[in-house]
């Protein structure tokens, strides 16, 4: 009977019915209205009167049908995201070996590195760069030399006529140009592998679920907020409070409008210096710091140390940055000291120099990912007391487990509980996600 109304009605849109003034039913009456219509069914009459707004089917009438057109729902959802878990190794110290791109471009620059070496000797100029080995001195391709990069500014110093202030002629080109290392793709490398995902996931999986802090140093120069916001906002139910930090606030003015989009607030912190103050500078479940792009220039240990102050206890400290004794990393030390008249291997280590940093500062390292050309992300957390953990099997199909794993949660121990299966699609990891939003549930590996 309400679609009868719509009959006569032009158009194709969904109407609702929102209002009825009056329906009246006649049980003795609409039996006696009801007549065969074929085989095995029954019907009634339907009668409807705009004049009256009267609808009558039977022994029933409705009076005063109003019904209203239904809104298009809108697309709200976004694209789903299609995830799996696979098992990682911590330590991966070959990555980007298989980039064919990435191995052009790195041919290219020890072509022009090795030509600048030259040029600088033919001057008085002794510079030793390792992995040149091999580098023939046939004529190179023209890079364009368009896009900010290594070979930009390599092409650039290549192509100097040096006559006379040799140092002054490099000092001017590399500070003009200091755009080059900072937004080369070789230097940053890894930014762009999976190689950071993977590092974000290891400190998120183990943090408190639904929120994140995450506070980034000397983000002037490094600006790894666009790459971690967005990598950590594909966790739909994860909230990332993230700080963005210079050594003094106006340097992030330049990057105002992207941190705005990005919900990213800033504040005012030199690791180099001083430890983190507190309040929104400290207290972070992660502190990252790009500085791949040159030397420390600093006291290595104090800085690490400072940005150990800005996590918390069992927080994680991430950085990025080139090693010493690579072709890339000496050079762009070469580059820094020219630029800046400072020792050029002043806050440049190697492997085992920046592990033992890090043993000092009271840190251990959790996850290495390293490049095969020299440049590192170190991925390290803040020491916690041993605390025995509590191991519970759950493949068992009769789930005697479930009550032991309440009860565990309800204990008041910070002892972490990990949940063990031997089955491969048992459903342990989409349940460990669920369980982990109850309360205890940080407690849960």
């Amino acid at each position: 009977m309400l679609q009868m109304n719509l009959v006569g009605v032009s158009g194709r849109s969904l109407q609702l019915p929102t209002r009825i003034r009056s329906v009246c039913v006649d049980p003795a009456l609409h039996q006696e209205k009801v007549s065969e219509y074929t085989e095995g069914k029954q019907a009634v009459d339907v009668h409807v009167n705009h004049c009256l707004d009267v609808t009558v089917a039977g022994g029933v009438r409705i009076c005063g049908l109003h019904t209203t057109v239904a809104p298009r729902r809108q697309q709200q959802q976004s694209m789903p995201m299609l995830e799996e878990f696979v098992f990682v190794p911590y330590v991966q110290t070959d990555c980007l070996a298989d980039d064919r791109k990435v191995a052009d471009q790195l041919r290219l620059c020890r072509g022009l590195i090795h030509r600048l070496q030259q040029k600088l000797t033919s001057q008085g100029v002794k510079l030793v760069i390792p992995g040149l080995e091999g580098v023939s001195d046939s004529p190179l391709p023209n890079p364009e030399p368009s896009e900010p990069g290594l070979v930009r500014l390599l092409t650039l110093l290549c192509g100097l006529e040096l006559n006379g202030n040799l140092e002054s002629e490099l000092e001017q080109t590399v500070e003009k140009e200091q755009v080059c290392l900072l937004q080369d793709g070789l230097l940053q490398g890894l930014l762009h592998h999976p190689a950071l995902r993977h590092c974000l996931d290891i400190a998120m999986e183990n943090t408190t679920p639904a929120k994140m802090k995450v506070l980034e140093a000397l983000s002037n120069d490094g600006q790894l907020f666009s790459r971690v916001v967005a990598l950590l906002n594909i966790q739909p139910m994860l909230h990332v409070d993230y700080t963005a930090t210079a050594t003094k606030l106006e340097l992030m003015t330049p990057q105002q409008a992207i941190l705005e989009e990005l919900g990213v607030s800033s504040d005012q912190w030199d690791p180099r210096v001083s430890p983190a103050p507190g309040g929104a500078v400290g207290g972070a479940d992660l502190v990252v710091c790009n500085h791949a792009w040159g030397p420390l220039r600093t006291d290595v240990g104090l800085l690490v140390s400072n940005l150990a102050s800005g996590a918390k206890e069992g927080g994680f400290v991430l950085i990025h940055t080139l090693l010493k004794g690579g072709t890339l990393g000496e050079t762009v030390a070469f580059l820094s000291s020219v630029s800046q008249s400072s020792n050029s291997q002043q806050g440049m280590l190697t492997q085992s120099e920046w592990e033992k940093v890090f043993s000092e500062a009271s840190l251990n390292l959790v996850a290495l990912r390293k490049s095969f050309y020299g440049s590192a992300l170190f991925l390290c957390r803040r020491c916690l007391p041993n605390k025995q953990p509590v191991f519970l099997p759950v493949d068992n199909a009769d789930y005697q487990w479930v009550e032991k794993l309440k009860v565990t949660l309800a204990e008041s121990s910070d002892c972490p509980v990990w949940l063990t299966a031997s089955q491969a699609h048992c459903g342990i990891v989409g349940m460990v996600n669920c369980l982990r939003q109850e309360p205890g549930g940080n407690r849960l590996r």
